[in-house]
């Protein structure tokens, strides 16, 4: 019993985890950014200009009609 309960467990816990992650995801969760455990390899949908560095945070910076 102790064998099949553990590994159920584990799942249920995935489950709740990715929950929660989708959930973070979709208010735009600004902590997700300096979590441990949590790596981005990915953005999309980044306003306009934004530079992205690696390893560092965003940068997003306001158009003046002009280019540098």
């Amino acid at each position: 019993m102790i064998l099949t309960a553990l590994p159920i467990w584990i799942l249920l816990k995935s489950v709740r985890d990715v929950s929660i992650l989708d959930s973070r995801l979709a208010e735009n969760d600004n902590s997700l950014l300096n979590e441990k455990g949590i790596i981005i390899t990915q953005m999309t949908a980044l306003p306009p200009n934004s530079t992205i560095t690696h390893n560092a945070e965003i940068v997003v910076s306001q158009s003046h009609g002009y280019e540098m």
